[in-house]
């Protein structure tokens, strides 16, 4: 459980233990963990006594007049659906219709990054399942806690932690938050891969600082503790954005009170369930707190994502969340079976092959492949061969799902055994996946260091009420490697939310003097509107990163002087023109230094994005240089304002912006060019011209 104390009545008051020990002592319970070192006074996990329900517990505290809360220890989940393996690139960030999706249904990232990169003074918590701080794209963006001195077992910065020194692991209470499920790092990824270094992908950050807080088991799951606690440590140490790509339905006042405490933008999914969040809530992005920014998750074509939540007064605002390509832990695959026959496996009657139903071609195995599942079920699917697991620290087995069983009654039991005879069951599976294939994960870790791990799947149903049952897909078994540098994708709120919780960094990276309310209110007033959107989320609208980071840019270093770019054009035209930037900073330009002309908006449209100092040229503070280049009209007539600006690309400063207005014209396919058409003529007369 975890109980919050009054003020009046927590350790911190004279008699405030003797309080808490004492009502903990009358119904039997212990003190597993005491938050007050990490800023929650009063809050405390305990353990029941055996022989004390959850519910006697709830209303025994509920009853005391110096509780002020509890809860159970609820578990919450990390809010990502299935791959979508069809999406091949960042399109959420730069949206050409590469995917079959809408140009521009994106947030405008390269525009952004043409103002600002992120800065490694920023930092975002990123409280999940871990991070593979090894990874190729992540290792130089890892936080580094500068008060611990690593792998001498002391507490150095005396917070409560020894040796944390790249962030922490609640699951397991250690300094090693390594991502064993790949949630975490994905997300990490999105937020702040390392840019411009000739590897794998980019974050909407190139530069921000990742702090890896594990809170999520292999299987995705999260204790209320342990988000708890890693809510408080990331506060503690100063995170300035807190990412939450997790999510349940229990509200729980103590998480609540510790976000409102916390001096962090909090960014949190809305969950994954097609559902209104108004009607049902989704927490921590339903918490009633100034500081949460709720997201909801966008496809390629700016259209609400189909299974994401929403909520017109309690989702903020929409993200890319559909099919996003991002950083993920290496792994070595033990063995894998796409369920196209079943030669690995000793078959109990009725499990069998089907090709009714299935996530991958051609078919699936199910435990009941003729109809409904039977009452009294008890039927096993055993691999025939032993699984090698010695030579690994960490194991999962992760499998495609979909069915439905009685919630509770029956199920599917996951279970493991070191010699084929005695079984232990891992994991366990009951109810509905609504009618959608779902990735499961069950963490082997219990069975690593062994050369021969047993493996099956046991469906078992009590004597009423019967379903379609079961359909299992691409099983796998894996254990993470370390630098194996991989990338996949994901799809969920979860994507969506490190998309702002990156944005929440780079707008503070523009302008660190802005507070939490100022960034936040800098988002969301700076969104792509969309009738998509409209009376789903408070703003209506999509992210966009440009016109965010743009809004809180006020460093001006670079001014125009002249430019010939013509205020109308015909469609397709060409023409030469320049633009005259002075150097009003301090700093000598040189093409070395990636000083250029940015193309922002519709600049794009008439030629080159970028327009470099040629090498040999320097610009010293105080002269001009002229960028000539060729700007040819887009092919359709309309009314454009392309914008351009001097960008020094690896640095933080811009220069003012030149908006231009262009009417393009229709373009015309004949021209006269000479005529005999006589001026004068008499009624009836004919002349050859």
């Amino acid at each position: 459980m975890i109980v919050e104390f009054k003020p009046t009545a927590t350790i911190k008051s004279a008699n405030g233990q003797e309080i808490s020990q004492s009502v903990h002592s009358r119904i039997g319970s212990s003190v597993k963990k005491d938050f007050t070192r990490t800023g929650l006074a009063g809050v405390q996990l305990v353990q029941l006594s055996p022989e004390t329900s959850v519910e006697e517990a709830v209303n025994f505290y509920r009853s005391d007049p110096n509780v002020l809360s509890v809860s159970p220890n609820y578990i919450d989940h990390l809010d990502c659906t299935p791959n979508d393996p069809q999406f091949n690139t960042l399109w959420a960030l730069h949206n050409t219709g590469q995917t079959g999706g809408t140009a521009d249904a994106d947030i405008d990232a390269p525009e952004a990054w043409d103002l600002a990169q992120g800065s490694t003074g920023i930092v975002v918590a990123v409280i999940d399942s871990g991070v593979d701080c090894t990874h190729q794209d992540l290792a130089a963006n890892i936080w580094t806690n500068s008060g611990e001195i690593p792998g001498n077992g002391i507490d150095d910065d005396r917070n409560g932690y020894i040796d944390d020194v790249h962030g922490y692991d609640f699951v397991n209470d250690d300094n090693n938050p390594y991502d064993d499920n790949g949630h975490g790092t994905h997300c990490a990824g999105t937020i702040a891969a390392v840019g411009n270094n000739a590897n794998g992908i980019t974050g909407v950050n190139w530069n921000t600082k990742i702090m890896p807080l594990k809170a999520g088991s292999a299987d995705g799951m999260l204790t209320i503790a342990d988000e708890l606690e890693a809510i408080s440590y990331a506060t503690m140490m100063g995170a300035d954005v807190i990412s939450c790509s997790f999510g349940g339905t229990n509200y729980v006042s103590s998480v609540e009170t510790a976000i409102a405490a916390s001096p962090a933008v909090v960014v949190c999914a809305a969950g994954n369930d097609g559902t209104n969040n108004d009607v049902t809530p989704h927490y921590p992005a339903n918490y009633n707190c100034a500081n949460i920014i709720a997201v909801a998750a966008t496809d390629h074509n700016d259209n609400l994502a189909s299974f994401s939540n929403y909520g017109a007064t309690t989702v903020d605002v929409a993200a890319p969340g559909d099919g996003i390509y991002s950083t993920v832990p290496g792994y070595t695959t033990v063995f894998s079976d796409s369920m196209t026959t079943l030669a690995n496996w000793n078959v109990q009657s009725p499990w069998g092959l089907t090709t009714a139903v299935y996530y991958s071609a051609p078919s699936s195995v199910t435990d009941s492949p003729g109809g409904y599942y039977s009452n009294n079920a008890n039927c096993a699917l055993t691999r025939k061969n032993p699984i090698d697991l010695s030579s690994c620290s960490d194991a999962c087995l992760r499998f495609i799902i979909g069915g439905e069983a009685e919630s509770e009654y029956d199920g599917l039991l996951i279970e493991c055994s070191h010699d084929g005879a005695t079984w232990t069951t891992v994991d366990s599976i009951s109810g509905s996946t609504g009618g959608y294939f779902y990735s499961w994960e069950t963490d082997l870790s219990d069975y690593c260091g062994d050369s021969s791990v047993y493996l099956r799947f046991r469906f078992v149903s009590d004597s009423a009420n019967t379903y379609d049952g079961y359909y299992i897909d691409d099983v796998e078994v894996f254990y993470h490697a370390p630098n194996g540098n991989s990338y996949g994708y994901k799809s969920g709120t979860s994507m969506a939310t490190p998309h702002v919780s990156g944005l929440a960094a780079l707008v503070k990276a523009a302008d660190p003097s802005l507070s939490t309310s100022q960034i936040k209110q800098t988002i969301l007033s700076t969104v792509d509107a969309k009738s998509s959107l409209t009376g789903k989320v408070a703003t209506g609208g999509r992210i966009n990163a440009y016109r965010a980071v743009n809004s809180v840019a006020t460093v001006v270093d670079a001014a125009v002087v002249s430019d010939t770019i013509p205020t109308t054009m015909t469609a397709g035209q060409s023409a030469s023109v320049s633009v005259t930037m002075q150097n009003t900073g301090t700093t000598t330009w040189s093409e070395g230094d990636r000083i250029r002309l940015g193309a922002v908006g519709d600049a794009a449209l008439f030629g080159p994005a970028r327009v470099t100092i040629p090498a040999g040229v320097t610009v010293a503070p105080g002269a001009s240089h002229i960028f000539t280049y060729t700007m040819t009209a887009p092919a359709t007539a309309g009314t454009y304002t392309p914008q351009y600006r001097m960008v020094w690309e690896l640095h933080q400063w811009f220069g003012e912006t030149l908006t231009k207005t262009v009417q393009v014209t229709a373009a015309v396919d004949a021209a006269v060019v000479s005529d005999t058409i006589p001026a004068t003529m008499t009624a009836g007369e004919s002349a050859s011209v």
